[in-house]
């Protein structure tokens, strides 16, 4: 079973003892359900706002830390890449059109740290400007996306929720951004 402080916070049930077929995580009103395309059910649904009125400044830094942890869960998310921005009417033109849990992770993380998540990150996919590769499944450009995480992490930590979000302080401040 997959253990985690992370309990603490959200409720993780586990489809299998394994850890093969994704986790399920319940909070307060909210809940996600992240599993690999060999799951039986497939529910998702995200919250308009999550993590700027409903969480305080302790548990939503306790959430992120955890959901950190998923970095190297290369197993594939059911959900489909597409767009969530519903201002926006773009479809995703990327060859693949899955992505992994590790990728899943940083999106909610968004959703615990913007108040409009879907205008940082309207696609459940990452893109490097460099080479202009995307990134759902890529293991290095994703590795470089979670060095950026945990560098803009620990500066969070250190200034506090409400004035990063004030300064503007975003997760990717390099070649890789939300596609």
């Amino acid at each position: 079973m997959y253990k985690t402080s992370f309990g603490q916070y959200f409720k993780i049930i586990e489809f299998d003892y394994s850890y093969k077929d994704g986790f399920s995580i319940k909070s307060k009103d909210h809940s996600f359900k992240i599993q690999n395309r060999k799951s039986k059910t497939v529910e998702m649904s995200y919250p308009i706002k999550m993590g700027i009125d409903i969480y305080s400044e302790k548990d939503t830094i306790a959430m992120i830390s955890e959901l950190l942890k998923i970095e190297g869960d290369k197993r594939p998310c059911i959900l489909p890449v597409i767009c969530y921005n519903s201002l926006r009417s773009e479809i995703f033109m990327g060859e693949t059109k899955q992505y992994s849990l590790q990728v899943e992770a940083l999106f909610i993380i968004n959703q615990l740290y913007f108040s409009h998540p879907f205008n940082y990150s309207p696609f459940p996919a990452l893109f490097d400007e460099r080479d202009e590769s995307i990134l759902t499944m890529n293991e290095k450009g994703i590795a470089k996306a979670y060095a950026q995480y945990r560098q803009w992490f620990a500066e969070i930590k250190t200034v506090g929720l409400s004035v990063a979000r004030e300064r503007k302080i975003y997760p990717l401040n390099g070649s890789i951004r939300w596609y």
